[in-house]
């Protein structure tokens, strides 16, 4: 394989040798919940949560009229920084952090302004750091919370009104980390019961399409075979009726060839082609017809794909057929194969995967400068379009671009597409 990207696997093995979506992603951070899941368990935080909210407003009741104002407008900005962290799971890391940030360095200096009781608004904090970062960066922020509640404690020599500001976010914050852990085992088990199933399926498929090719698919070349033997045995025999006789036997051949075809593409609709399967073959398929391949997968959207089996299967399919457009209607002699997530879908929380197929050596006239592209290229956008996506095709003077972009916005199941 042509040297790609760091991190970009090989074709046998994309995902790299222990199966986890190739080398650590730096950009790549934990969002515990997904799909509606995620979005019930956010909106019910946030119902239960912001009634906390209320606990310091009892202690600026003695306060003057402007201290109100402000007391009043900072727990209200906190209260909806702390909403929008935990109910927007398309945040970007950067966005994520600054915001646990500003609701830490806001909670530890109202906490230090305001004195007893308004510790507690800490918890937002906390919850916020257990939510939407990782295990490690959320202990951080909540030690740090717990260390700065201690060192007051200890500069100001009493624990009057302060042991529960010091506990209360702590054991909160420790509290929601296990449940995004537990939340966390739950979806790891329903991924797997759902790989399960797909395997099942997988592995009924291709025993029907075993029966199918080792009975009819024989049965079927044994009956072509015979035909030929019967119509060359009658066009040695001079008899007036043996034009008719081998006109049957034509039509007879032709019906089998018919039949055997059917059967053919029903064996290839289920057998499974999903991208990982094709990324074993299709490279060195293209290279034995001396087409020089360079793959580039991004290890985030191979994970992706493993975490969405009917999207994987769709884009197994755009690479086969688009590989096989390849040798056939072109004399290409360079191809890349990219996979990837777009960053302009990222930075607006769409999570899409694109698969882009390009070659050189473009024949003029081909299939591909009609209307449509030719039949292989709407094969091709039926099985995109069925699961959300769209099928970009790209001629030009030189090269060939084949682009296959599908949202990731729907949990589908693993066999829907098929």
């Amino acid at each position: 394989m042509s040297p790609g990207p760091a991190g970009s696997g090989s074709a046998a093995d994309p995902t790299g040798a222990d199966g986890s979506a190739g080398a650590f992603d730096p950009t790549e951070f934990r969002r515990p919940v997904r799909g509606a899941q995620r979005d019930v368990i956010a909106r019910r935080m946030v119902l239960f949560g912001l009634p906390w909210l209320l606990i310091p407003l009892t202690f600026i009741t003695s306060a003057s009229t402007g201290e109100v104002i402000v007391q009043v407008a900072a727990i209200i900005i906190m209260g909806a920084l702390w909403a929008v962290l935990v109910l927007r799971s398309s945040l970007t890391p950067l966005q994520r952090w600054t915001g646990v940030t500003a609701l830490t360095v806001a909670a530890i200096a109202i906490d230090a302004l305001l004195g007893p009781g308004w510790g507690v608004v800490a918890v937002f904090a906390t919850t916020a750091a257990s939510w939407v970062l990782p295990r490690r960066s959320a202990l951080i922020v909540i030690g740090t919370v717990g260390a700065v509640s201690v060192l007051g404690l200890m500069r100001e020599g009493t624990m009057d009104g302060k042991l529960l500001d010091m506990l209360l976010p702590v054991v909160i914050g420790l509290g929601m980390i296990a449940l995004v852990e537990f939340i966390d085992l739950t979806e790891l088990v329903r991924r797997q019961q759902e790989d399960l199933r797909a395997m099942a399926v997988l592995a009924e498929r291709n025993r029907i399409a075993r029966d199918l090719h080792d009975s009819i698919g024989h049965s079927l070349m044994a009956v072509l075979v015979q035909v030929r033997l019967l119509r060359a045995r009658a066009a040695a025999i001079k008899d007036d009726r043996i034009p008719d006789l081998l006109y049957s036997l034509n039509a007879v051949e032709s019906s089998v060839r018919d039949a055997s075809g059917d059967v053919r593409r029903a064996i290839a609709d289920y057998r499974s082609f999903d991208v990982f399967t094709m990324l074993e073959s299709v490279p060195s398929t293209l290279r034995a017809a001396n087409v020089n391949v360079q793959l580039d997968a991004q290890p985030r959207a191979l994970k992706l794909l493993r975490e969405h089996p009917s999207i994987s299967e769709a884009l197994g399919w755009v690479l086969r057929e688009g590989a096989t457009n390849v040798l056939r209607h072109s004399s290409a002699r360079s191809a890349r194969i990219l996979i990837r997530e777009p960053e302009s879908e990222r930075r607006f929380g769409v999570s899409t995967v694109e698969l882009v197929l390009v070659n050189d050596g473009v024949r003029p006239g081909g299939p591909f400068d009609a209307p449509g592209g030719g039949s292989g290229v709407a094969g091709m956008r039926n099985r995109v379009e069925r699961i959300g996506g769209t099928l970009l095709v790209e001629p030009s003077d030189d090269s060939f671009t084949l682009t296959a972009c599908v949202p990731l916005t729907t949990e589908r199941g693993p066999d829907r597409a098929s």
